[in-house]
């Protein structure tokens, strides 16, 4: 998760972001469910998917580039390096 230059990797396996704790201003669930902080994501329904099944995150105020790009150009689902050579004229080096 990125917020302006600042990047955040997490690991379930070791922690639950989605649970208050000492110290955290907001859990993970309350950013993602609140509709005036948009979430920029690729391919969302899967992830939406696992969140509401194993977390009971219910995400609002998402917007998914691969519906935008289907929707722009009236495509079938397209992966997140089609997009790239789309909009960027050639592909993305740091994708992987």
């Amino acid at each position: 998760m990125g917020i302006g230059k600042i990047c955040y990797i997490f690991d379930l396996l070791k922690v639950n972001p989605f649970v208050q704790s000492q110290g955290r201003p907001h859990t993970l669930k309350q950013i993602l469910e609140d509709r005036e902080i948009i979430k920029v994501f690729h391919d969302f329904c899967e992830d939406t998917s696992a969140l509401v099944r194993q977390y009971g995150v219910h995400c609002d105020g998402v917007f998914d580039t691969q519906v935008a790009h289907r929707l722009l150009k009236s495509f079938p689902s397209q992966s997140m390096g089609s997009a790239c050579v789309t909009y960027r004229n050639g592909p993305l080096e740091m994708k992987d």
